[in-house]
């Protein structure tokens, strides 16, 4: 997935974003459908205790977001989200 969303923000190269990549920063890593989930400025639990779990699936449908939603790119252009599932923050 990661290859993928790769290639799609090199394809963009002849337009705004041509400079810019875009992290996602996760928990754990798991999960095999798409949930509901939170995306934040920082971390809001302790990443050596309990850091909490994001779905590669999840990060990936961010990702994918950021490719094709200009208001979403331009929303986080720049930083670094941070990722959590909803029933992570919930479990805090």
């Amino acid at each position: 997935m990661l290859q993928v969303v790769k290639a799609a923000i090199m394809a963009q190269k002849n337009t705004e974003r041509q400079d810019i990549w875009r992290e996602s920063r996760d928990g754990g890593c798991n999960g095999e459908e798409i949930t509901e989930y939170k995306v934040l400025d920082s971390i809001i639990r302790s990443p050596i205790f309990n850091g909490g779990t994001t779905s590669r699936i999840n990060v990936g449908d961010f990702m994918s977001d950021l490719i094709i939603n200009t208001t979403k790119w331009n929303e986080w252009k720049g930083k670094m989200p941070v990722i959590y599932n909803i029933s992570s923050i919930d479990a805090n």
